[in-house]
């Protein structure tokens, strides 16, 4: 039973140093709205890829959860390359599968 008890408590961990490294980076109050003249989301993306890796448990007991999460990822990973990447690069978001284990969620990470 503790197994399970550490899984979420990994689980939590992570979520809440992902919402608080997000929010580190928000600024007090919004930008203004650039235009960008020559902003071509019809183009490619150029340059090497930024990769992001993302732990998801995609299988066990937590897939319920896991599942969306990756679908969501890629869903976003789809639609920033469509709009031309980020500063004219892909994006790629490299998923690994905890498997709902611990050890398995921290040898993806490492």
């Amino acid at each position: 039973m503790r197994r399970i008890g550490s899984t979420w408590s990994l689980l939590i961990l992570v979520g809440l140093m992902a919402v608080l490294v997000w929010c580190t980076g928000c600024p007090e109050q919004p930008p203004e709205t650039v235009i960008v003249e020559d902003f071509a989301p019809d183009e490619e993306p150029l340059g090497d890829p930024i990769k992001i890796g993302a732990v998801f448990a995609l299988t066990g007991p937590a897939s319920s959860l896991g599942e969306p999460e990756r679908d969501t990822a890629v869903m976003l990973q789809e639609q920033i390359n469509a709009a031309g990447g980020v500063d004219g690069r892909p994006l790629e978001i490299i998923v690994r599968d905890t498997k709902s284990d611990e050890v398995e969620g921290l040898t993806a990470v490492r």
